[in-house]
Protein backbone atom coordinates (compact mmCIF):
# COMPACT_ATOMS: atom_id res chain seq x y z
CA UNK A 1 0.00 0.00 0.00
CA UNK A 2 1.22 3.40 -0.50
CA UNK A 3 1.57 5.50 2.45
CA UNK A 4 2.27 9.47 2.36
CA UNK A 5 3.13 11.81 4.97
CA UNK A 6 1.82 15.06 4.44
CA UNK A 7 2.11 18.62 5.39
CA UNK A 8 -0.92 20.54 7.58
CA UNK A 9 0.13 23.70 6.30
CA UNK A 10 0.01 23.06 2.28
CA UNK A 11 -1.07 19.45 2.07
CA UNK A 12 2.60 18.87 0.27
CA UNK A 13 3.75 15.22 0.19
CA UNK A 14 7.09 14.81 2.90
CA UNK A 15 7.49 11.75 1.84
CA UNK A 16 5.95 8.99 0.22
CA UNK A 17 6.88 4.92 0.13
CA UNK A 18 5.17 1.69 -0.81
CA UNK A 19 4.84 0.02 2.28
CA UNK A 20 2.68 -1.69 4.84
CA UNK A 21 1.70 1.04 7.55
CA UNK A 22 2.33 4.38 8.54
CA UNK A 23 4.59 3.55 11.16
CA UNK A 24 7.18 1.82 8.61
CA UNK A 25 6.73 4.84 6.25
CA UNK A 26 7.72 7.13 8.93
CA UNK A 27 10.47 5.02 10.09
CA UNK A 28 11.90 4.79 6.93
CA UNK A 29 11.56 8.42 6.33
CA UNK A 30 13.89 9.49 9.52
CA UNK A 31 15.73 7.15 8.40
CA UNK A 32 16.34 8.58 5.12
CA UNK A 33 16.95 11.99 6.88
CA UNK A 34 13.40 13.67 5.63
CA UNK A 35 12.15 16.24 7.55
CA UNK A 36 8.87 15.54 8.32
CA UNK A 37 8.84 19.60 9.68
CA UNK A 38 4.76 20.00 10.15
CA UNK A 39 3.66 16.68 9.27
CA UNK A 40 -0.05 15.37 9.64
CA UNK A 41 -0.47 12.59 11.96
CA UNK A 42 -2.69 13.07 13.81
CA UNK A 43 -4.05 10.01 15.03
CA UNK A 44 -1.13 7.97 14.08
CA UNK A 45 0.12 5.01 15.29
CA UNK A 46 3.45 4.91 15.77
CA UNK A 47 3.67 1.84 18.92
CA UNK A 48 7.22 1.37 19.53
CA UNK A 49 8.34 3.20 16.33
CA UNK A 50 12.19 3.98 15.89
CA UNK A 51 12.18 8.19 15.82
CA UNK A 52 15.47 8.83 17.29
CA UNK A 53 16.50 11.92 15.86
CA UNK A 54 13.34 12.91 14.16
CA UNK A 55 12.72 16.64 12.79
CA UNK A 56 9.52 16.98 13.44
CA UNK A 57 8.65 20.53 14.13
CA UNK A 58 5.16 22.07 14.09
CA UNK A 59 4.13 18.40 12.85
CA UNK A 60 0.66 17.95 14.48
CA UNK A 61 0.81 14.12 16.34
CA UNK A 62 -2.52 14.77 18.64
CA UNK A 63 -4.04 11.99 19.60
CA UNK A 64 -1.21 9.61 17.79
CA UNK A 65 -0.29 6.40 19.94
CA UNK A 66 3.46 6.74 21.05
CA UNK A 67 3.49 4.06 23.39
CA UNK A 68 7.20 2.91 23.84
CA UNK A 69 8.16 4.64 20.84
CA UNK A 70 12.01 5.87 20.60
CA UNK A 71 11.93 9.85 20.22
CA UNK A 72 15.91 10.25 21.75
CA UNK A 73 17.28 13.48 20.17
CA UNK A 74 13.97 14.41 18.49
CA UNK A 75 13.31 17.96 17.74
CA UNK A 76 9.19 18.63 18.47
CA UNK A 77 9.85 22.66 18.70
CA UNK A 78 5.86 23.59 18.23
CA UNK A 79 4.98 20.08 18.00
CA UNK A 80 1.01 19.34 19.06
CA UNK A 81 0.74 16.46 21.01
CA UNK A 82 -2.57 16.77 22.78
CA UNK A 83 -4.03 13.35 23.50
CA UNK A 84 -0.92 11.46 22.39
CA UNK A 85 -0.40 8.50 24.13
CA UNK A 86 3.41 8.51 25.28
CA UNK A 87 3.51 4.97 27.88
CA UNK A 88 7.19 4.04 28.19
CA UNK A 89 7.93 6.45 25.12
CA UNK A 90 11.71 7.29 25.51
CA UNK A 91 12.38 11.55 25.15
CA UNK A 92 15.87 11.07 25.90
CA UNK A 93 17.55 14.44 24.81
CA UNK A 94 14.34 15.21 22.69
CA UNK A 95 13.85 19.30 21.95
CA UNK A 96 11.07 21.66 22.50
CA UNK A 97 8.80 19.78 24.53
CA UNK A 98 8.23 22.71 27.14
CA UNK A 99 6.34 20.64 29.17
CA UNK A 100 7.46 17.03 29.55
CA UNK A 101 4.06 15.11 29.38
CA UNK A 102 2.53 13.13 32.52
CA UNK A 103 0.14 10.30 32.44
CA UNK A 104 -2.20 8.34 34.76
CA UNK A 105 -4.61 5.86 33.76
CA UNK A 106 -7.94 6.76 35.69
CA UNK A 107 -10.24 3.60 35.93
CA UNK A 108 -12.73 6.00 33.91
CA UNK A 109 -10.66 8.18 31.82
CA UNK A 110 -6.84 8.76 30.78
CA UNK A 111 -5.28 11.61 32.77
CA UNK A 112 -2.43 13.88 30.60
CA UNK A 113 -0.78 16.77 31.05
CA UNK A 114 -0.82 18.97 28.20
CA UNK A 115 2.11 20.75 25.77
CA UNK A 116 0.82 24.31 27.14
CA UNK A 117 0.71 22.60 31.00
CA UNK A 118 -3.04 21.76 31.04
CA UNK A 119 -4.61 18.65 32.10
CA UNK A 120 -6.70 16.69 30.03
CA UNK A 121 -9.36 14.29 31.38
CA UNK A 122 -11.45 12.44 28.55
CA UNK A 123 -12.11 15.06 26.18
CA UNK A 124 -11.57 17.59 28.71
CA UNK A 125 -8.79 20.08 28.83
CA UNK A 126 -8.41 22.77 31.76
CA UNK A 127 -5.43 24.63 34.02
CA UNK A 128 -5.14 23.06 37.11
CA UNK A 129 -6.96 25.88 38.99
CA UNK A 130 -9.81 25.47 36.56
CA UNK A 131 -10.09 21.62 37.11
CA UNK A 132 -10.18 21.81 41.22
CA UNK A 133 -12.84 24.30 40.72
CA UNK A 134 -15.20 22.12 38.64
CA UNK A 135 -14.08 18.35 39.19
CA UNK A 136 -17.05 17.80 41.59
CA UNK A 137 -20.05 19.33 38.78
CA UNK A 138 -18.28 17.92 36.29
CA UNK A 139 -18.08 14.28 37.61
CA UNK A 140 -21.67 14.29 38.51
CA UNK A 141 -22.10 15.46 35.03
CA UNK A 142 -20.47 12.68 33.83
CA UNK A 143 -22.23 10.22 36.08
CA UNK A 144 -19.42 9.50 38.09
CA UNK A 145 -19.94 8.23 41.22
CA UNK A 146 -19.11 9.93 44.35
CA UNK A 147 -15.81 7.89 45.29
CA UNK A 148 -15.20 8.14 41.72
CA UNK A 149 -15.06 12.06 41.91
CA UNK A 150 -12.93 11.92 44.94
CA UNK A 151 -10.26 9.75 43.45
CA UNK A 152 -10.10 11.94 40.36
CA UNK A 153 -9.74 14.89 42.13
CA UNK A 154 -6.32 13.26 44.21
CA UNK A 155 -5.36 12.34 40.02
CA UNK A 156 -5.68 15.96 39.60
CA UNK A 157 -3.52 16.87 42.66
CA UNK A 158 -0.71 14.39 42.37
CA UNK A 159 -0.22 15.20 38.77
CA UNK A 160 -0.48 18.80 39.71
CA UNK A 161 2.38 17.87 42.38
CA UNK A 162 4.57 16.41 39.93
CA UNK A 163 4.66 19.21 37.19
CA UNK A 164 5.39 21.24 39.76
CA UNK A 165 8.76 19.41 40.70
CA UNK A 166 9.37 18.64 37.22
CA UNK A 167 8.50 22.03 35.35
CA UNK A 168 10.00 23.96 38.25
CA UNK A 169 7.17 26.58 38.05
CA UNK A 170 3.93 27.13 39.33
CA UNK A 171 1.52 25.19 36.72
CA UNK A 172 -1.46 25.88 38.99
CA UNK A 173 -1.46 29.24 38.21
CA UNK A 174 -2.28 28.98 34.62
CA UNK A 175 -6.04 29.95 33.91
CA UNK A 176 -8.42 29.30 30.96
Amino acid sequence: MQFEIKSWLDNSVLFSLETESLKLCVEAAIKSGARLDRASLDGASLVGASLDGASLDGARLDGARLDRASLDRASLVGASLVGASLDRASLDRARGLKYFPIQIGGHKHWLCTTQDGDLQIGCHIHSFEKWREIAEELGVSQEYSPIDIEIYKLHIEHIERISKLLWKENAGAKTD
